[in-house]
């Protein structure tokens, strides 16, 4: 049992993304009945005898003086604005020991996401960064996935089922720069 009480948040481009983090912890109850007397599960939050963890839209007026131990920021490259990030970040460092868990596929190279990305990349004092490229869901099936490449954008799903930062003249797949390279170099 902590020594302390956790508070605990979920941000997500929205409150219906962050629930799905709830739906995923309800049905972890249900498959493990021994956890339901300790847990509890209400509208926007896990409440446990430790601490709590709730769900909160990212957006920077609810995240600035957040005084949270654990972060769970899902989603993070589909977030549109980079308040909301910073608000989180400015604020981590005041309350010890605090953890940042920041989930997300790929996504566009030369983002401020991708910039947060390369930054806890070489920061190996503070973060702890896992990233592979290459489709990591292994119940997913091959063929279905390649079924799945013919109604989305190419670059789309190289980022979704490749892991891949994408360049964002690439997202709308008008040219990419490695065509305009290429025409560059004929003539």
């Amino acid at each position: 049992s902590s020594q302390r009480y956790i508070h605990g948040y979920i941000l997500a481009a929205d409150r219906d993304q962050g629930r799905l983090i709830l739906q995923a912890q309800e049905d972890l109850l249900r498959l493990n009945d021994w956890m339901a007397p300790y847990v509890e599960i209400q509208k926007d939050t896990i409440r446990g005898p430790c601490g709590d963890i709730s769900v909160l839209p990212a957006d920077a007026s609810s995240s600035m003086g957040l005084q949270g131990n654990l972060y769970i920021l899902d989603e993070f490259v589909h977030w549109k604005r980079q308040k909301e990030w910073t608000a989180i970040m400015s604020g981590v460092t005041k309350i010890r020991p605090t953890v940042v868990i920041a989930m997300s596929n790929a996504g566009l190279l030369g983002s401020w996401q991708h910039d947060a990305f390369e930054a806890a990349k070489h920061d190996k004092k503070r973060w702890v960064v896992f990233h592979r490229e290459g489709t990591l869901a292994s119940w997913l099936d091959p063929e279905e996935i390649e079924a799945d490449k013919a109604y989305l954008p190419p670059s789309e799903a190289e980022r979704l089922y490749q892991n891949r930062w994408i360049d964002p003249a690439a997202e709308y797949d008008y040219l990419r720069r490695l065509e305009v390279a290429e025409c560059e170099q004929i003539g």
